[in-house]
């Protein structure tokens, strides 16, 4: 019999597996039942049987038996197990012999009785625990009138697993004993000559080597000096409107983490059954620097340490030996990050490489870009083929990381890359699958490709005070581990302080902003109050570094050439960011001669320096830039860029106030309605806030006008947007003025169906609202406004208020008194479809009555029968572009749901690809956008879920437009 590690299991897989083997051994009469309280059932059966085996004198059991499994999470020694079981079968006996209890009187008592566990059990005759339990059973099953019972320990579990082959190799990740990635072959059925049973184990322990590095090239240090992730990873907090940052406990922070999240959604297995977690993958969604990139980079090392983690040394060498043990203590025991389970092998895709590849005109699936990344591992290229991973992801659980779904800015390639990943997604359901992915992407262009009803969401929050202090603990002891004990003390000393103040706290909630201040806290640099401020030290700080190495020849080259130095950073910033959003530059950069070209242009070009002497200074910085350059470095053979986005975001804002005040307003009016300039726009606004006060007037009045420029910017809220996210960069907190203004903007939100803007609305307009008296009569007049107006304001209003209450602030007292009277009188279709809106959220917990209410699923229908009757009867747009818009809205299925007389409606998740074909007749079709601005402001509260797809798709489609830059502003480069 083998030996197999249950206990890694856990209570919900341990219960599948019960299930899988009492069907197994009953057969078809088994009844499994799912998740959830199951009345002291896991699996019901009712018929004859052939158990057990041998038969017993009275025969075989026929009649109605219930099955039940009792998990322990640390079984102990035998005697203690038997003890334990025990318990467990004495609360289940005393649930069965009350007669109030649901399960009697819900149910009926069952004629047998099966009970398993994952525990093992003494042999021992009389004394042991197998016998121990019989004696127990006996006595206590005699007065239920049972005619037949038995228990299956761990021994009777593992050698049940022997005789069904099938159940075994289901739960291969969970239960193999010993060293997992050299057993893996056994488990996958790999011959000798599959090219796949060295592979698995090379990849996984060279690519554990290649990323156990901090992503932070400009982290302030040397490019010699490395942040190990052993010692400064951190897991990040997820936002969550209960959390109660003051008063939690280290306990309560560490089960906030998404890591810790993440892990135990992946413990579940995920094949297509009735089973699966309704949300069984996720999308991780952070700003500009939250660290997004390296929890991905993290959640692979977790699971490539759950792989190796009995791994024989031998087969390490010592480098090895050490990452595995300094990654295995940090993550495991001194964040408390859960070892997985259900241990997955990772795979991470950089989705602008996958860009790359698809928008080469080339048939590239997901399998076929991962054998070629694999293929670069073997001894003998072309050993991994698509076909050979399609196999191996039929017989192994997989964890697929999807890394920047913002970093693919072309709309046309992004929805090839979407075609491409549900293609995939198709494959691995029809082979039934255990694949578990994790995206990861800025909220800012995010439409909710993936699906909340499919993948749970999760929203990255701020770090807190006390985490970003620690993160500045572990930096320190780190970055300074060489220097004395009084410079780590004075970091963390003056951090302390900086948290303290309003001003520079906010500059400190993301792990990047806190890389940075502590680079600055150690060099006594004047602490930054504005997003804007804290690069620009950032950048001036590692120039000055750089300037001060040494007498080198380029020190003296950076002293007396700063201003075009810095010129050049700025204009490759913007450049380099027009040229990301050209098909198949994705991750941009600029080759060696174009670098060269532009430092030509400004010596020569603009500044007029002598031929000679320019050629002179071109070829030092063209020379220093095949090392580093300040901050430009050579990316890859031949080519130079930017090693993170927001340096480039940074460096390209700050380009935009080269051409003086007169010309400054131009990029932002060319790139406001743009989620790939977002972060760039943040940061020049920031800019021109702190530095151009005679343009802030002009600002506000682009963003105005912005929302107001057509019926489809109207219907978009494009305005309203740009100024949630101004407000939300903290972009006027010091001009009152200006940010009532721009909350003023932002209330027309109020008037859009809930979406995926609605949580950070929510938040930025309670924070507007709490700022000062003016403030608060200006948002919560509005909200009282939509309260009485209806339609789907009020739908937004109810879930405002209801997210709210959860606070024990001002707010929360104005949401307590006005959503419960509001809730009182509601109607059903607004009330349907708040519930839906609110699924899943803590808010709807706060509906009173309504939370106890459910949406029962009614007709189907289609996207074209919900809007055709709110379009214009008469109308410019053509005939053609009328009717081919109602043919793609024909196939968009929509999903009818009844609550009372009410039927609302929503789009169904299984929309697929005919949402592409929707944003590209929206796009290039004239009129088409507008038809459907017209017919949004038709919908009603019932049709709040057809009013925020159609509002989504809509932004969508013009954010594919690409900016419309003034000649002034086109840079040959970017379309080089």
């Amino acid at each position: 019999m083998s030996d197999y590690q249950l206990e890694r299991l856990g209570t919900r897989e341990f219960e599948h597996v019960t299930r899988a083997l009492a069907l197994a051994v009953f057969g078809a009469g088994v009844r499994p039942f799912g998740d959830g309280k199951d009345g002291g059932r896991e699996a019901t059966f009712e018929g004859s049987t052939s158990y057990p085996q041998p038969a017993p004198p009275e025969g075989c059991w026929d009649g109605y038996g219930v099955v039940q499994a009792k998990f322990r999470q640390r079984p102990s020694d035998v005697g203690n197990n038997a003890t334990w079981f025990k318990s467990q079968i004495k609360a289940e006996l005393d649930d069965w012999k009350d007669k109030t209890k649901g399960r009697r009187t819900k149910g009926k008592l069952p004629e047998y009785l099966l009970l398993s566990t994952n525990v093992f059990l003494s042999a021992v005759p009389k004394t042991g625990g197998v016998d121990t339990i019989k004696d127990y059973l006996s006595d206590e099953l005699g007065p239920l009138g049972l005619k037949g019972w038995d228990f299956w320990d761990g021994d009777k579990i593992c050698s049940l697993l022997d005789d069904h082959a099938s159940i075994r190799s289901a739960y291969n990740a969970f239960i193999t004993p010993g060293d997992v990635l050299g057993k893996m072959a056994e488990r996958l059925g790999l011959t000798q000559d599959s090219g796949l049973e060295g592979v698995y184990e090379t990849y996984t322990i060279k690519s554990m080597k290649s990323e156990q590095w901090v992503r932070l090239g400009e982290s302030g240090e040397d490019a010699t000096t490395k942040l190990p992730l052993s010692r400064v990873a951190i897991d990040l907090p997820v936002l969550d409107p209960e959390r109660r940052i003051d008063t939690e406990t280290p306990a309560e922070r560490q089960a906030n983490g998404a890591l810790r999240q993440i892990i135990l959604l992946g413990d579940n297995m995920l094949q297509p059954s009735e089973h699966k977690p309704a949300m069984s993958n996720v999308v991780v969604m952070g700003g500009p620097g939250q660290g997004k990139s390296t929890l991905s980079q993290l959640l692979s090392q977790v699971y490539r340490l759950a792989l190796i983690e009995d791994y024989p040394e031998h087969k390490l060498d010592p480098r090895e030996q050490h990452i595995r043990g300094t990654l295995t203590h940090h993550l495991f025991e001194e964040l408390g990050v859960p070892r997985p389970m259900n241990r997955r092998w990772p795979f991470t895709i950089k989705l602008n490489e996958l860009g790359d590849a698809v928008s080469g005109g080339e048939d590239v699936s997901i399998l076929r870009f991962m054998a070629d990344k694999m293929d670069k591992h073997t001894s003998v290229p072309g050993d991994v083929t698509p076909l050979k991973l399609r196999q191996w992801l039929g017989r192994w659980p997989w964890l697929l990381i999807l890394d920047g779904l913002d970093e693919v800015p072309s709309q046309t390639v992004r929805d090839k890359v979407f075609e491409t990943i549900e293609d995939f997604l198709t494959d691995a359901r029809h082979i039934e699958a255990d694949l578990f992915v994790v995206a990861t992407t800025r909220p800012q262009g995010y439409a909710q490709e993936m699906s909340p009803e499919v993948y749970k969401h999760m929203q990255l929050a701020p770090l807190s005070r006390a985490e970003a202090l620690n993160y500045v603990e572990q930096l320190a002891a780190v970055q300074y581990e060489d220097d004395d004990d009084e410079l780590r003390g004075r970091v963390v000393e003056q951090a302390q302080e900086a948290l303290s103040r309003e001003a520079t706290s906010r500059l400190m909630v993301t792990p990047l902003q806190v890389t940075i201040m502590t680079l600055l806290l150690a060099r006594r640099i004047s602490l930054p109050e504005s997003k804007h401020e804290l690069f620009h030290a950032y950048f001036s700080t590692i120039y000055e570094r750089e300037m001060n190495k040494s007498h080198s020849h380029l020190s003296k080259l950076l002293r007396e050439q700063r201003r075009h130095v810095e010129f050049v950073h700025q204009r490759i910033g913007l450049a380099l960011q027009q040229k990301a959003e050209i098909v198949g530059h994705a991750d941009a950069l600029l080759t060696q001669a174009q670098f060269e070209d532009v430092i030509e242009q400004r010596l020569r070009g603009d500044e007029d320096y002598p031929t000679q002497e320019a050629a002179h200074i071109q070829k030092n910085l063209s020379e220093a830039a095949l090392t580093r350059l300040v901050l430009l470095v050579p990316r890859h053979a031949g080519h130079v860029g930017f090693e993170l986005r927001s340096i480039q975001e940074f460096l390209a804002a700050t380009f935009f106030f080269s051409k003086g005040e007169r010309h400054a307003i131009e990029p932002f009016i060319a790139t406001a309605h743009s989620t790939h300039w977002r972060h760039t726009w943040l940061l020049g606004a920031g800019r021109l806030f702190e530095e151009h006060e005679t343009l802030r007037d002009s600002l506000i009045a682009l963003i105005d006008d912005l929302g107001t420029q057509s019926q489809v910017a109207r219907a978009c809220h494009l305005g309203p947007l740009l100024a949630l996210d101004v407000l939300d960069d903290d972009i006027a907190a010091n001009a009152p003025k200006y940010r009532r203004r721009l909350a003023r903007i932002t209330l027309e939100l109020l008037s859009a169906a809930p979406g995926s803007h609605t949580a950070q609305l929510n938040r930025i307009l309670r924070e507007i609202a709490l700022a000062d008296e003016e403030s608060w009569q200006l948002v919560t007049e509005a909200i009282q406004l939509h309260l009485r107006t209806g339609g789907v304001g009020k739908v937004a209003s109810l879930a405002l208020l209801a997210n709210w209450k959860i606070n024990k602030d001002k707010a929360g007292v104005f949401g307590r008194m006005h959503l419960d009277g509001a809730l009182r009188n509601l109607d059903m279709e607004t009330g349907g479809s708040l519930l839906y809106c609110t699924v899943g959220r803590p808010e709807q917990t706060q509906l009173e009555a309504w939370s106890k209410r459910s949406l029962t699923t009614g007709k189907k229908s289609d996207l074209a029968t919900v809007v055709e009757p709110h379009l214009p009867t008469k109308s410019s747009v053509k005939a053609s572009v009328r009717k081919k818009l109602l043919t793609i809205l024909k196939r968009i299925p929509v999903d009818q749901f009844n609550i009372g007389n009410a039927i609302i409606q929503v789009v169904n998740v299984d929309a697929g690809h005919h949402t592409l074909a929707l944003v590209d007749h929206l796009m290039t079709a004239d009129g088409a956008a507008t038809l459907i601005a017209t017919a949004l402001q038709g919908l009603g509260p019932a049709d709040a879920g057809v009013s925020d797809f159609l509002r989504t798709h809509l932004l969508r489609s013009v954010d594919r437009v690409r900016p419309d830059w003034p000649e002034l502003w086109i840079d040959p480069l970017s379309e080089q």
